[in-house]
């Protein structure tokens, strides 16, 4: 909590004396704060620097509002808590958007582990199924401790993601139209069949004809059963996904260990 703290009266000053320099240059009257907090101390100075002006240029340009931190003691939190008090003090919004999406890397030792987490409605655009894919897009670097690249490609993953969003790729839409001319070979088969057999002229026979009498007596009856107990064992996961509140705010998380 004393991270906190110190970070929120920092952030309190530096609006105190900057904010008129920074509604100047925010056409949109948004409040920015740092959108790299590296509290863990895994990047340079110069790498940090350059993250943060990607960071800055995704929410200036695109309207992005995407968070990257780090941090190697949650003080008795969880690491979505912890994420969640930041962002709640940091004021992320841009544009007319309400939320954020977030990467927190915890070096704690309790936790060794890497979070996507969005926040109110970056929520649908980045789903579960869109956190594990970029979750292992970025596996290797944070594996192997190449903090730096793995952020590097998670702001092109979150830029992608939030562009695409909705949209039918080439590839999705190759495979519907392949399947839409599947069906309707398979439709037109089925009724060029049927009115064929329709034009064939063919003499009623009863059923019955088809019958012997008498000819099936049934003698034992007996039931088997081939398995008598069915046992499931859940599968134990190196991550999942989870969600809550915070401050007003919904949000997601997928997590990923180191």
């Amino acid at each position: 909590m004393k991270k906190i703290l110190t970070l929120v009266l920092c952030l309190a000053l530096s609006a105190f004396f900057f904010l008129p320099v920074i509604a100047e240059e925010d056409d949109r009257g948004n409040t920015e704060y740092d959108r790299v907090i590296d509290l863990a101390d895994v990047l340079t100075d110069s790498e940090e620097e350059e993250l943060l002006a990607r960071a800055d240029k995704l929410a200036r340009d695109d309207e992005i509002s995407y968070i990257i931190m780090t941090n190697d003691d949650n003080e008795g939190m969880s690491s979505e808590e912890y994420a969640m008090e930041l962002y709640y003090y940091g004021d992320y919004d841009v544009g007319d958007g309400n939320g954020a999406i977030i990467l927190y890397l915890n070096l704690d030792p309790s936790d060794r582990a890497w979070y996507y987490i969005p926040v109110d409605s970056y929520e649908k655009i980045f789903d579960d199924e869109t956190r594990e894919k970029m979750n292992d897009d970025i596996e290797a670097d944070m594996r192997n401790g190449d903090y730096y690249e793995a952020f590097l490609s998670s702001i092109e993953l979150v830029k992608d993601q939030y562009k695409n969003h909705g949209k039918l790729s080439v590839t999705d839409f190759l495979i519907c139209l392949a399947v839409a001319v599947v069906i309707g070979l398979v439709v037109g088969g089925m009724r060029l069949t049927s009115c064929r057999k329709a034009m064939r002229v063919v003499a009623p026979v009863d059923a019955r004809e088809y019958l012997v009498s008498d000819s099936f007596r049934l003698r034992d009856k007996k039931t088997y059963y081939l398995y008598s107990t069915v046992t499931r064992t859940e599968k134990q996961k190196s991550g999942g996904s989870s969600g809550g509140s915070s401050h007003g705010h919904s949000y997601s998380s997928s997590r990923r260990s180191l």
